[in-house]
């Protein structure tokens, strides 16, 4: 099968420099909220590898992103040579969501680059939010997570290996 890499922002940018310099290592990229340049300067771009880069590109990237507005993300990846896409989210942010957003945002963002990446032929699931994984049947069935009392900050819910271990001795 194909192989994508990926990555979110500043490792977004390490895994374009990557696939520039090794262009048979990778069949495609992900990048979400790709740095273009630092907020506010937009002169000092980071795009210098872009011509290198023959994979197809996807690139998920919110309209509120500091580190490259949409009109300029669709301007420099023309410089591409292999085939580029733009994901444009709405209203979202550099890294796409905030502590803020909450869950719903986060599942439909993940809903909106999943469904990009069906629609390209990607074989792809979102990952499970935490409320979601703590929520999920097969997990809780295998005690997955786990509720500790944390000396500082109270009891807290952490997941656990999905393994269990016996104490009886084995026999020799």
């Amino acid at each position: 099968g194909e192989m994508l890499l990926g990555g979110s922002s500043y490792g977004g940018r390490q895994a374009s420099m990557l696939a520039a310099e090794e262009s048979a290592l990778v069949d495609g990229l992900l990048l979400l909220s790709y740095p273009l340049h630092p907020p506010g300067k937009p002169e000092r771009l980071r795009i210098e590898h872009f011509p290198d880069l023959a994979q197809p590109v996807l690139f998920a990237h919110g309209s509120k992103d500091a580190f490259g507005t949409l009109e300029e993300m669709r301007r420099e990846i023309v410089n591409i040579a292999g085939k580029t896409q733009l994901l444009a989210l709405e209203r979202r942010p550099h890294g796409l969501v905030t502590k803020r957003d909450g869950d719903q945002t986060a599942r439909q963002t993940a809903a909106e680059i999943v469904a990009a990446l069906r629609d390209r032929g990607v074989p792809a699931a979102a990952v499970l939010v935490n409320s979601e994984m703590y929520a999920e049947p097969q997990l809780v069935a295998r005690d997955y997570n786990q509720t500790l009392d944390h000396p500082i900050s109270g009891e807290r819910r952490y997941p656990v290996w999905p393994m269990r271990f016996s104490f009886a001795k084995a026999p020799v």
